[in-house]
């Protein structure tokens, strides 16, 4: 006890007690990563998901970093601030890494918990504000979304007419709720595409099955939920693994590089969009060019995937629980964005391309030393 510091409960010692030369060895491609062109592409965009995936690798590391030196010092009162915001309420799924930070707080000494508290909970004040003072008008949630999408795709034509002995794939009230709006099966399913959504909902000449009734919304959820997900199962992991590996293969949309023509001519003012014409400006348009005609290849989330599963393996085994927090929430992350997802959009997958910059510091001091926090 003499050698620990009675007012904060904080070890003098308890820094990172790792081989500093094997983790900047392992911290080096991190700066490849961070310079990406998806990366800077995205980062330039007026896009929320490059903002999201960078704060959320560097919340998860102050994260990982003050639970395993006890203490919550300046610098991650500061990089908190600025990460937590856009971690949390930049993405509807963002708040699953609410998880990182509450954990954080229960393993802080008290005076740290408050500092921590300090940080967070102004910004959760100010979002639970903004969301109930500006409401969207239409609000599209995420699981209705997926019960639509999923239940047309039931209803795809198939040749062979095979059906488990002649049971119907989905059941009458689905069909009197999807046709309650006044657009047949047949026209509906003109409009389904394997890797989007948006044709259903967003194609004027489409059926806007968003426009459904509420009645009819909860009547498609309750059979989704009852009878149809269970009866086609095959069906639905296709297409999950269909939308997977379209939007991981970057084979999504994608808008201009800063999505400002979109965006500016909104808020009525008088900006515009210039491009600058330097050797170093045509030189970085040039290897964008070039990695993006191999995205398959060059921007696909692949290494930060294979790190989660070596990282979770090893902080496991070292019973590193700072590491393991980090690797648990990308997994949950990962779970949400495979189970969620209903359009194949490279960008939704973008933190995990980003997930080396905090899983490679992870992953090199777990192997130096087994954590005892």
């Amino acid at each position: 006890m003499s050698n620990v510091d009675l007012h904060t409960g904080v070890h003098p010692h308890l820094e990172f007690d790792v081989d500093k030369s094997a983790f900047t060895r392992a911290c080096r491609p991190a700066v490849g990563v961070a310079l990406a062109p998806s990366v800077l592409y995205y980062a330039s965009s007026l896009y929320s998901d490059g903002i999201y995936a960078i704060a959320l690798a560097g919340m998860l590391f102050e994260v990982w970093r003050c639970w395993r030196q006890r203490r919550l010092d300046m610098t991650a009162c500061w990089m908190l601030t600025i990460t937590v915001p856009f971690a949390l309420f930049s993405r509807p799924n963002g708040i699953l890494n609410v998880i990182a930070i509450l954990a954080l707080a229960i393993a802080l000494p008290r005076v740290h918990r408050w500092r921590l508290a300090a940080v967070v909970v102004p910004w959760c004040v100010l979002a639970a504000f903004a969301h109930f003072e500006f409401k969207q008008r239409n609000p599209i949630g995420s699981i209705f979304p997926l019960a639509l999408y999923e239940t047309v795709g039931f209803l795809e034509r198939r040749p062979m007419g095979l059906w488990e002995r002649g049971e119907p794939r989905v059941t009458a009230a689905t069909v009197d709720a999807l046709t309650s709006s006044g657009n047949s099966l047949e026209k509906i399913l003109q409009f389904h595409d394997h890797y989007y959504w948006d044709p259903l909902i967003f194609f004027p000449q489409g059926p806007a099955l968003l426009g459904l009734s509420k009645d009819a919304k909860n009547t498609i959820l309750r059979e989704f939920f009852t009878y149809n997900l269970w009866h086609n199962f095959p069906a639905f992991a296709a297409s999950r693994i269909n939308i997977f590996l379209y939007s991981s293969l970057a084979d999504g949309g994608f808008a201009g590089s800063t999505n400002a023509e979109h965006i500016l001519p909104q808020t009525h003012s008088n900006s515009e969009i210039r491009f600058r014409h330097g050797v170093i400006h045509r030189w970085q348009v040039d290897w964008l060019d070039f990695t993006f005609k191999y995205r398959a290849i060059l921007w696909t989330p692949w290494a930060g995937l294979i790190l989660m599963m070596l990282a979770g393996a090893r902080t496991w085994r070292c019973r590193d629980r700072p590491g393991m927090l980090v690797c648990a929430i990308f997994w949950f992350q990962l779970f949400a964005v495979f189970t969620l997802s209903i359009a194949g959009e490279y960008r939704y997958l973008l933190a995990f391309f980003v997930a080396p910059l905090v899983l490679l510091p992870i992953f090199a001091a777990s192997d130096s030393s087994s954590s005892n926090v």
